[in-house]
């Protein structure tokens, strides 16, 4: 008879164990998503007693992971940091806000926080959007070394990204479209040389083309196609040697 509590306080203790729902880790084996990859981020920023505020989240998920990925400074510097899978092994590098200045090396010494005017983006972009004034400023960003970048935002508007891009990141010539001359389907000026005279005839373009580049025209009188060179905006010159 005197067992019989002890057992009783046993067996409702047992069931309140069994009752407590167990802590699940996060499910990568879809992919890591945007958001995920920005709280992750933002723990290994704190973990490591740097400004973790305003880290932006990609537009696009990370690849699948069976492993929690691990968060690291690139090369030391948090101004960048690598969001590593071990099975499958992968790494990608993600930039902060280059408006956010101040991180530490792993060494404890201050990142070089030398910095020059650049343009950067005011907030996310997807590849293919076309510029407008409101997403372009001009600020200073460090880090930046030898890299070719813009100092005016007016002359980026109406070029297309080739790439998705965060808020922050200073714009380079790799991240944009070919700023066409000549567009495919668009008029043209054709030029030519005739007996020391400058002949000039309306075209239309068939194949895009930057500056320099040989292009195909069509000549709106004749209806003949040619081969001309761009040589500005909407004017193609005809060579001899190339038709």
């Amino acid at each position: 008879m005197m067992m019989a509590k002890p057992m009783a306080w046993l067996g409702v203790t047992l069931g309140m164990a069994f009752a407590t729902p167990a802590l699940s880790a996060p499910d990568y084996t879809t992919g890591v998503s945007g958001a995920e990859v920005q709280r992750l981020v933002t723990a290994a920023l704190r973990a490591a007693g740097q400004p973790a505020e305003g880290v932006d989240a990609p537009l696009r998920a990370y690849p699948a992971c069976t492993t929690v990925p691990v968060v690291t400074a690139h090369n030391g510097d948090w101004s960048t940091v690598d969001l590593t899978c071990t099975a499958p092994h992968w790494v990608r590098a993600l930039r902060l806000q280059a408006s956010k200045a101040g991180w530490t090396r792993k060494d404890g010494a201050t990142a070089d926080a030398t910095t020059r005017p650049a343009v950067v983006l005011t907030h996310p972009l997807a590849k293919g959007t076309t510029l407008q004034a409101g997403d372009l400023v001009l600020a200073d960003v460090a880090g930046l070394g030898t890299d070719t970048v813009y100092s005016d935002p007016a002359a980026l508007v109406g070029r297309v990204l080739k790439t998705n891009l965060g808020q922050g990141q200073s714009l380079q010539p790799r991240h944009l479209a070919p700023d066409y001359l000549v567009r495919k389907d668009g008029p043209v000026a054709i030029t030519a040389q005739s007996g020391g005279i400058a002949v000039g005839m309306a075209g239309i373009a068939l194949q895009d083309g930057e500056i320099g580049d040989v292009v195909l025209v069509r000549n709106l009188s004749s209806l003949r196609d040619m081969r001309a060179i761009v040589a500005g905006p909407q004017i193609v010159t005809v060579q001899p040697n190339i038709n």
